[in-house]
């Protein structure tokens, strides 16, 4: 279970994940010192590469089901645009 929640971890926050006693883990955000990086969903402050987080688990959970859901979403309307595509008909410009 510890190893799924690291590696939960580490692909939503792209961090170094390592896990403290109780409900809480603590991140090491990656990339180049000073460059910031997106955290999370729905305007959570940004990370600048190398700052220490601290995350609760459950928190955690959260955001993968937001990213779940988000991709849900990004998914059907994916699927809505190749319907709309595969019924209409081809409309190449061909002009020279």
């Amino acid at each position: 279970m510890k190893t799924a929640m690291v590696d939960l971890a580490e692909f939503l926050l792209d961090g170094e994940v390592t896990f403290g006693s109780g409900t809480t883990c603590f991140v090491v955000m990656r990339g180049t010192e000073g460059k910031e990086t997106d955290v999370g969903e729905k305007g959570e402050k940004k990370a600048v590469a190398g700052e220490k987080r601290t995350v609760n688990k459950a928190r955690l959970i959260e955001m993968a089901l937001e990213k779940m859901k988000a991709q849900e979403k990004e998914i059907e309307m994916l699927r809505k645009e190749i319907e709309h595509l595969r019924a209409t008909p081809d409309q190449m410009d061909v002009t020279e």
